[in-house]
């Protein structure tokens, strides 16, 4: 196979579980189109924790792959993460990755820090909303500082840089 541009896999905690699912993350279902369109050379993979329960799926010529985690509460969140760990690295051992891009602060973000670590490859998080507020736990073990923060508003910038200390990056709205 020859590939010529980027492989980006995109960590969210869930996706569309086929293409007439418009309701499940909508904003994420239109980047990922809209960047499939003006970078076509490029290959995106979506890595989803949570949800749906299909195990591999193709979404508009994306290749998405489900872990099926089921919001499931620790310790057992921890076979999710295994899961992740082990697929991201079938997936680079297959088709190099250059860019790690996750969404929401949270589990995702942590997982994939730990993996840009492991593989050396740029990360960018995307905080999306509920994510920025003082109650999210994974500010206590995230290490916002070496991670390359996106926001969608200057609003959740502003909540952002006084609930964790972060300012972020830059803020690219969806939409």
């Amino acid at each position: 196979m020859s590939v010529t541009g980027k492989h980006i896999v995109i960590l969210t905690p869930g996706f569309a579980k086929d293409e007439s699912d418009t309701t499940c993350i909508p904003v994420l279902q239109q980047y990922l189109r809209t960047y499939k369109a003006v970078y076509p050379e490029d290959t995106c993979t979506v890595i989803s924790f949570q949800y749906p329960q299909k195990k591999q799926y193709n979404w508009y010529g994306l290749k998405i792959w489900v872990i099926g985690g089921r919001n499931s509460r620790f310790p057992f969140r921890l076979f999710t993460w295994f899961r992740v760990i082990s697929k991201f690295r079938t997936i680079h051992n297959s088709h190099k990755v250059d860019i790690i891009h996750s969404f929401w602060l949270t589990e995702c973000t942590f997982i994939g820090y730990y993996l840009s670590k492991i593989y050396n490859i740029p990360m960018i998080a995307t905080a999306m909303g509920q994510d920025c507020a003082s109650r999210n736990r994974y500010f206590n073990i995230l290490k916002l500082n070496n991670i390359y923060v996106t926001a969608l508003s200057s609003f959740m910038s502003d909540h952002l840089l006084k609930n964790s200390g972060k300012a972020v990056n830059q803020i690219i709205p969806f939409g």
